[in-house]
């Protein structure tokens, strides 16, 4: 006697989004941006050229100690090079990327949504607390770490 089977098709796998974060603290518009595509690469922020450098695959996580919902960013530039690159912070000033691990200085907390393009947020690193953000004047391209929110937001577009 011949057996019924059932084939059951694989779920689709969701395509990878990535995205640009862009600064909303001035008017020019600036996207987070790795200076290279290395270990250690200082971040920055600098005009949005639709380059892998500046763009970012977000994915969910969870902190460490207290379990808060987080997020990832890993670079799109270091995808499939077999030394994939993660937005991390190094300190309480600096913001580069580095080998992804997973720990909580790689972590980013979206804690309060506010409305504009894209959906802006503030983000705030799980590991020391502090939001990224453009230290001194308007036209500087580094990126920092800042106690306070100020107008340190960004907002997240599909690349």
């Amino acid at each position: 006697m011949a057996g019924i089977g059932v084939a059951l098709a694989a779920p689709a796998q969701a395509a990878t989004v990535y995205k640009e974060l862009e600064y909303r603290g001035n008017a020019s518009k600036l996207v987070l941006t790795a200076a290279g595509n290395f270990n250690g690469s200082f971040v920055q922020l600098k005009a949005d050229t639709n380059s892998a450098l500046g763009q970012w695959e977000q994915t969910a996580t969870f902190s460490s100690g207290g379990g808060q919902s987080a997020f990832i960013y890993k670079l799109r530039a270091s995808v499939g090079t077999g030394s994939e690159l993660c937005l991390t912070a190094t300190s309480t000033v600096d913001v580069v990327v580095a080998a992804c691990n997973n720990t909580d200085s790689q972590k980013w907390f979206h804690p309060t949504a506010v409305s504009g393009p894209g959906g802006s947020l503030p983000t705030k690193n799980v590991a020391n607390l502090r939001h990224l953000g453009q230290p001194q004047s308007s036209s500087a391209t580094s990126l920092s770490l800042f106690g306070p929110i100020g107008v340190h937001f960004w907002a997240k577009r599909t690349a």
